[in-house]
């Protein structure tokens, strides 16, 4: 099943057999893929499985995307790439547990790591920070929701 494939798609174009990524492989990879995609007329699905892919690239030494990476986000301008980003950045997390009375604190400490990327970046490469502030803005609704949550547990308004 071609969905299943590109689900489980985590090695990103440019990864050699030791592991070593190249930033012009998987750059030339993605290039000669965008034309495949646009005759095929599968553009903008596809465009969203390499934004996917991408967030498995390695992080620089402050942390994703490595300055690379973030050039080539920027070079792209794809709408569609960034929205892929987005999407498999959720997607990535995958289960959270917590308590009842908890709240949104796993989702306010993701906010703080996404605006901090943002702000290192809104300079140097604008579109990667805004990326990270769409991020940081969806867990900080997602965080207001499960401190409302928390807040009704704590009063017994829950049932």
């Amino acid at each position: 099943n071609a969905l299943l494939l590109l689900e489980s798609w985590t090695v990103p174009p440019g990864v050699d057999a030791a592991g070593v990524f190249d930033v012009d492989r998987c750059s030339a990879w993605i290039e000669q893929g965008l034309a495949l995609l646009d005759q095929a007329g599968r553009s903008a699905i596809g465009r969203q499985y390499i934004g996917h892919v991408l967030t498995y690239t390695p992080a620089g030494d402050q942390g994703w995307p490595a300055p690379e990476i973030a050039d080539l986000i920027e070079r792209l301008a794809d709408d569609n790439i960034d929205k892929g980003i987005e999407i498999h950045t959720h997607n990535r997390r995958d289960v959270t547990v917590r308590g009842l009375t908890d709240g949104g604190a796993q989702e306010w400490a993701l906010v703080t790591e996404h605006r901090a990327a943002a702000q290192r970046m809104r300079d140097s490469h604008p579109r990667v920070a805004r990326i990270h502030y769409s991020i940081a803005d969806s867990y900080a609704a997602r965080a207001r929701d499960e401190d409302a949550d928390a807040e009704l547990t704590r009063r017994g308004l829950d049932r």
